[in-house]
Formats: C-alpha cells, sequence, structure tokens
C-alpha cells in the first residue's frame, strides 16, 4: 500500500484497543486518498494555478499531519484519508513538463 503506517499496524491496534475492521480503514484510507483525487487535482491547478494548488497542498499536509498528532482514533482513518489525498495537489505540477502541456505531437 506504500505506507510506513503498515508497520506500526499492530501497535496502533493494541494501543487503541481496534479490530480488524477498523484497523482496515486506517490501512486503505491512504490507498483510497492518493487513489481518487489525482485528476480533480488536476483540474483545479489547471483552473486556479499550479502554484497555489501546490502550497495549499502543501499547508493542507501539515496541518493534517499535526492534527494525527492530536486526534483520537475515532478520526484517525477520515484525517489519514485527508492528509494522504493532498500529495496528488503537489504532484499535479511536475508530472509534466510545462511546454509539453496540452501539445499535441504526430
Amino acid at each position: 500500500m506504500g505506507s510506513a503506517v503498515n508497520i506500526a499496524l499492530p501497535s496502533i491496534a493494541a494501543d487503541f484497543d481496534l479490530d480488524a475492521v477498523s484497523l482496515s480503514f486506517v490501512a486503505s484510507s491512504y490507498l483510497l486518498g492518493t487513489a481518487m483525487f489525482p485528476i480533480p487535482f488536476g483540474r483545479i491547478s489547471d483552473i486556479y494555478g499550479r502554484r497555489l494548488v501546490f502550497t495549499i497542498g502543501v499547508a493542507a499536509i501539515f496541518t493534517g499531519v499535526a492534527l494525527l498528532a492530536v486526534l483520537n482514533v475515532r478520526f484517525l482513518a477520515s484525517n489519514r484519508a485527508f492528509t494522504f489525498s493532498n500529495p496528488a495537489a503537489l504532484c499535479t505540477g511536475s508530472t509534466f513538463a510545462s511546454l509539453a502541456r496540452g501539445s499535441v505531437r504526430d
């Protein structure tokens, strides 16, 4: 799944007294967030500018990580989905070179 939290899942389950279903939401929220948002963030960055979307994405990641440190287990899965949907905002500006965007080559 591509997340370091998978290594810590047994410790998270023991500390927060989670069952397997709740633990699976914690693990799969990362995958859901990173798979669902690249296309919408790409469109938003086309409309509002890549620099603005990048800046908002960085600020949202820092906010989400800070909230992960203080929130309880009820918000763990939803906050992970919020936090890790924002790297899609960071990738929209660096996917293609600026001159190659929107050009058709035969």
